[in-house]
């Protein structure tokens, strides 16, 4: 029943993984492979993520299926894979926002070395660094804690305990992402704007590094 219930959670949680790890990854290709970024349509992209993400869900959910097992259990996203399947779900959605982590600190690398403009690199560099923060102290810490818990605690109650007190800040995890890009990127932020219909004031940007910021 679980299975069923916690359905839209999880895919929701996959989807958003995928998502930020490609919004990542073209940012990335923007600061270091300025030529191949713009050779790519935003169209294809953003196709490719989408099935990306949708390969990535069902592949989890089709595996969580056969797994099922008939156990009384707290329904919520950790507990709607059992089995195998479970402990790859977890170590899978670490090592995707790790490699997040890791894209934003290559692109923080990226920027010091690109940018001569203090003003302009000390306001990139703080969008960075929020992105990073959120990313440890949010998806990375979650995940390691799961899989900590996972492999250590053996009693499946006192393992359910303990995962449902990190329930809150998966869900808050969820929409940080949106409000991260809303409030420290202008790039996004317009985009935001300009699909709730509200007025975008056009800029003129003078450095390659509006993409990131």
């Amino acid at each position: 029943m679980c299975f069923y219930v916690a359905m839209s959670a999880v895919v929701s949680m996959d989807f958003s993984v995928i998502m930020i790890a490609f919004i990542a990854l073209e940012r990335y290709l923007c600061t270091s492979y300025p030529i191949l970024h713009k050779r790519i349509k935003p169209s294809v992209y953003v196709g490719i993520a989408c099935i990306s993400a949708v390969i990535y869900i069902s592949s989890f959910r089709i595996l969580a299926y056969f797994t099922v097992v008939d156990f009384p259990v707290m329904c919520m996203i950790p507990f709607a894979t059992f089995g195998v399947t479970v402990d790859v779900w977890f170590i899978s959605n670490f090592c995707i926002n790790a490699a997040v982590v890791l894209l934003y600190v290559l692109i923080q690398r990226k920027v010091k070395a690109s940018v001569t403009e203090m003003n302009e690199y000390n306001k990139i560099n703080k969008s960075l660094q929020t992105h990073v923060c959120v990313y440890l102290l949010g998806w990375a810490s979650v995940f390691t804690m799961c899989i900590m818990i996972k492999f250590n605690v053996k009693d499946p109650l006192l393992s359910q305990a303990a995962i449902i007190s990190l329930g809150p800040q998966v869900y808050m995890n969820l929409s940080s992402a949106c409000f991260v890009y809303y409030f420290r990127s202008t790039l996004y932020k317009q985009e935001i704007r300009r699909f709730l219909g509200i007025t975008v004031a056009k800029t003129v940007s003078v450095s390659s590094m509006h993409c990131i910021n």
